[in-house]
């Protein structure tokens, strides 16, 4: 292991900040890509700018957002016009610019902390004297370290595009699944361009004709929201829930949760109770349209007005087709044309039942979803999965970005 040294960063850095230039959607002759936020959070390039007296940025050159709210946040290995909310950081000799590059971004918290301004937020004028970086002397070991962080880094981006990939699949299976449906033998139904003769007519557009369209308000043995009064809090007592529990398609505990009394819970379910597999739908504010079910099991609970439950009629409309049918396209366009445009916008319970939904047998909401759950499985376990390579980063690059754990180095490659 070879010594570590500390420095600050102006002394292991040269900044430039990147200047207006004129930009353009696309390429044109002497443009070249615009690296503004997207492109240092690894988003596609959407934008390219004049390189004349542009400041430009190499592979080598480390770049990070110095304006607006994800200010400190950091970016390598692009090439283009470094844009006027975003500063070059080119490494001076003795550093190496992936070990730059990690070392920053373990300290976007920090700079975060540190930003000034009043109105658009910005990284301190002097973070190159009061940040300060510790680093091996050895670019063998910088690059040991970089070696590792990057195999995990790989890891992580594999892993966001098989999310990305199944997501994108259970998208188009929720359209054909919930427009052409399933034959006896499990196979989608031939579009209706290609067999007329299978389809009718409803208000939704075209429905396999062995479906019927109907309303919530008729298929649903319950519509009903949470408290419209706002319930003293206390120590102990049934959970007072909201759509802040409604987390990726889950219903979750969190730790800001709070509790009612057994007397305004009593009060508040007198005439109907939430049961395990009802599908709870947000009703009020910026997150109408978000879906998520009561899971089995789950602490006792009430709801706050933000929030409607909804449960299909036995024999009629089972909860797991109504839980999908409501995360699809379709219905998602029905509900905002019933939404109130207002201050804090939202749907009344009898417009919401109003709203219609294709019904098929028992039998085919079954064979509809069994695919929509597996692929949720999928995407749930790929999930979990990048939330534990995303902690072994973290835990990876506080051992390794402090010295704390050494990395073997081969006999000979000490270059310090």
């Amino acid at each position: 292991m070879s010594e570590w040294s500390e420095n600050s960063l102006g002394c292991l850095a040269v900044f430039r900040k990147g200047r207006k230039v004129d930009t353009a959607d696309y390429q044109e002759r002497g443009y070249s890509p615009y690296l503004g936020a997207d492109a240092i959070s690894g988003g596609e390039v959407g934008e390219y700018a004049d390189a004349t007296n542009a400041v430009m940025a190499t592979e080598r050159d480390v770049l990070m957002l110095w304006d607006g709210e994800r200010s400190g946040l950091v970016g390598k290995g692009r090439c283009g016009v470094v844009s006027s909310t975003t500063t070059r950081l080119s490494p001076r000799k003795g550093i190496d610019s992936s070990f730059l590059y990690y070392a920053l971004d373990r300290q976007f918290e920090w700079i975060q902390g540190r930003r000034t301004g009043t109105g658009v937020p910005h990284v301190p004028k002097d973070l190159g004297r009061i940040l300060r970086i510790s680093f091996p002397t050895a670019l063998s070991e910088q690059s040991k370290i970089v070696e590792i962080l990057s195999t995990v880094d790989e890891a992580i981006e594999g892993t966001e595009k098989l999310i990305a990939k199944h997501q994108q699949i259970k998208a188009g299976l929720m359209h054909d699944l919930f427009t052409r449906g399933l034959t006896p033998d499990g196979r989608l139904r031939p579009p209706q361009a290609e067999a007329p003769h299978l389809y009718k007519y409803s208000p939704l557009g075209p429905i396999p004709k062995e479906w019927d369209c109907t309303t919530l308000g008729d298929a649903c043995e319950l519509i009903q929201d949470g408290t419209h009064l706002p319930p003293a809090r206390v120590e102990s007592g049934p959970l007072l829930l909201s759509v802040q529990n409604m987390i990726d398609g889950d219903f979750q505990l969190t730790a800001a949760d709070t509790r009612v009394n057994e007397e305004f819970y009593a009060q508040m379910h007198s005439s109907w109770s939430i049961k395990p597999k009802d599908v709870l739908l947000a009703v009020v504010g910026a997150t109408i349209g978000k879906v998520c079910r009561v899971p089995e099991d789950f602490p006792k609970f009430t709801l706050q007005r933000s929030v409607a439950v909804l449960r299909g009629k036995r024999g009629l409309l089972q909860s797991t087709y109504l839980y999908w049918y409501l995360l699809g396209t379709s219905f998602r366009a029905q509900l905002w044309t019933r939404v109130n445009q207002t201050a804090q916008p939202g749907i009344y319970l009898d417009q919401l039942a109003k709203l219609e939904v294709p019904v098929c047998a028992s039998f085919e909401q079954t064979r509809v979803c069994a695919p929509l759950e597996e692929i949720h499985r999928n995407i749930k376990a790929l999930k979990a999965e990048l939330s534990k390579l995303r902690a072994t980063k973290r835990g990876l690059m506080h051992d390794l970005l402090t010295g704390r754990v050494p990395v073997p180095i081969l006999e000979g490659d000490d270059d310090a």
